[in-house]
C-alpha cells in the first residue's frame, strides 16, 4: 500500500515530503510506504526530486531576476527624482530672472 504524498521546498529550500493534503492536483504526488510512513520511504522513483529540485531552481533564478529588475527600476525612479529636482531647481532660477528683468523695466 502507498500513502500519497508532496515533495515541495521549505524555506530553508531543504527538499521536503509530507503527506498530500491537495487530493492528487500537485505536481509532485509520489507515494509512500504505508508501512513506514513516519520514515515516507519514497518509491523508487527519483525524477520526482530532480523535478523539484529543477523547479527550485528556476524559482530562485526567477526571483533573482525579479530582485535585480526591482533594484534597475528603484535606481531608475531615484535617477527620475534627482532630474526632476534639477529642473525645479532651474525652472526656480529663470523665474527669479524673470522677476528681476520685469521689476527693471
Amino acid at each position: 500500500w502507498f500513502i500519497p504524498v508532496c515533495v515541495c521546498f521549505c524555506r530553508q529550500g531543504h527538499v521536503c515530503v509530507r503527506e498530500c493534503e491537495c487530493e492528487g492536483v500537485c505536481t509532485y504526488n509520489v507515494k509512500v510506504f504505508e508501512s513506514e510512513p513516519e520514515k515516507l520511504l519514497l518509491h523508487p522513483d527519483q525524477d520526482v526530486f530532480r523535478s523539484a529540485e529543477e523547479e527550485m531552481y528556476f524559482k530562485r533564478k526567477e526571483q533573482e531576476q525579479l530582485a535585480s529588475l526591482r533594484q534597475h527600476h528603484k535606481e531608475e525612479i531615484d535617477h527620475h527624482k534627482k532630474e526632476i529636482e534639477r529642473i525645479q531647481q532651474e525652472i526656480s532660477r529663470h523665474e527669479g530672472k524673470i522677476r528681476k528683468l520685469e521689476k527693471n523695466d
